[in-house]
């Protein structure tokens, strides 16, 4: 049997870690509501400054427990607490134990509630740190798909550039061969490889550039044009070269090789047979003017050439190799007319390049790029991501 102390130090324990329990843990987990909603910042979680006020708080009061559980044997027994007098009630273990029972159990409270506070802490913690990390993850991304615009930017800047300088070469080449049909000249040109890097850049990263900082009506439809330009004039640049100008220039070049011996065979039938005619002073003129077909440095000169088959002056002397001549001529011909063709084409291609349909368009696009690019800056982007403000796609 036990006796009063005893039963009465059992209520006064299990009523107290009842009420710690019922009292203490509704308390902090109605915080969020009710009067201390300020601990809590704009992104709806407790500051780490908010952890710390209330963990020095509830350790506060589990100490003051504690040092209250310790004395309370001697408060409640104590000479001058007659009224709570237990020095005869029961066994005096018993007594301690359910005085200092409540007190230890509540300190028990708030010490776990402080662990489960630091846990929840460690949570949000983590639950940051994965954000952050995800957040650099998009901004490195981002920034990746910024530079891959930086290119084709700059891409785009040198495609205009090159039609500017390549049509120009062409048509100084063009006005050459009006001016020189026979003429040994090539036709100077910039490199392919300038009109060709941006088929190097990720695609992928610059569909997502295109979504991410260009701001206009169909960005699907956009990305396809600006392709579809560059690979339009790129391909017509090696379609003119390889299709157009190389080849005619080989077949000029094959008819031209055919000519000095030709020549030589035309000056050799009109010595001899022209000579039994009495034209020495003529024969001699025309010696002279053939010679200056031979250049210093070896070459042949098919411009003196036809100009030397179309003076009248030795008509007499052609009409005894009117077949030689006659090959001659045609192949003299041949050369003008192919050189004429090539020149035609070459000048069409250049206005097709200058139109609205090429050039017209890359400057469109080039402008729109500048415009992304002022707007979208690689300081901005970390700017933003630094203030929580990178908007994620």
């Amino acid at each position: 049997m036990y006796k009063i102390g005893q039963k009465r130090g059992s209520v006064f324990y299990s009523g107290m870690l009842s009420g710690a329990h019922a009292v203490a843990l509704p308390c902090f987990t109605k915080m969020r509501i009710g009067d201390l909603s300020f601990f809590y910042n704009n992104n709806n979680s407790m500051s780490p400054k908010s952890y710390k006020i209330i963990s020095i708080i509830s350790v506060a009061i589990s100490l003051l427990l504690v040092i209250g559980g310790c004395f309370a044997p001697w408060i409640f027994t104590g000479e001058g607490c007659e009224r709570l007098d237990f020095t005869d009630t029961g066994q005096i273990g018993d007594t301690i134990g359910g005085l200092m029972g409540p007190f230890i159990a509540m300190a028990g409270v708030f010490l776990t509630f402080v662990a489960f506070l630091m846990q929840v802490r460690a949570n949000d913690i983590q639950r940051e740190q994965l954000h952050k990390s995800f957040n650099m993850k998009q901004l490195e991304h981002k920034i990746e798909s910024l530079h891959a615009l930086q290119l084709l930017h700059i891409d785009v800047q040198n495609a205009i550039k090159d039609i500017e300088v390549r049509c120009n070469l062409i048509d100084e080449y063009c006005r050459f061969l009006d001016d020189n049909p026979f003429a040994e000249v090539a036709c100077k040109r910039p490199s392919f490889q300038s009109i060709k890097r941006y088929q190097g850049i990720n695609r992928n990263l610059l569909y997502k550039a295109v979504n991410d900082f260009v701001q206009t009506d169909n960005k699907e439809v956009w990305y396809r044009n600006i392709y579809a330009v560059l690979d339009y004039y790129s391909e017509g640049v090696d379609q003119l070269w390889n299709d157009v100008y190389i080849p005619n220039t080989k077949d000029i070049m094959y008819i031209k090789s055919a000519i000095p011996e030709l020549y030589t065979k035309m000056v050799d039938s009109v010595n001899s047979v022209s000579a039994s005619k009495n034209n020495k002073m003529l024969i001699e003129t025309f010696n002279a003017q053939a010679m200056e077909l031979l250049k210093a440095d070896g070459s042949f000169d098919v411009s003196a050439l036809n100009k030397l088959l179309n003076n009248g002056a030795y008509n007499s002397l052609y009409a005894d190799i009117s077949e030689t001549y006659q090959t001659l001529q045609n192949d003299l011909t041949q050369m003008m007319h192919i050189g004429i063709s090539m020149s035609k084409e070459m000048r069409a291609a250049v206005k097709t390049f200058r139109g609205d349909s090429v050039l017209g368009e890359l400057k469109k696009f080039e402008k729109t790029l500048s415009q992304t690019l002022l707007s979208n800056t690689e300081v901005m982007l970390i700017d933003k991501f630094e203030n929580n403000d990178l908007c994620l796609k």
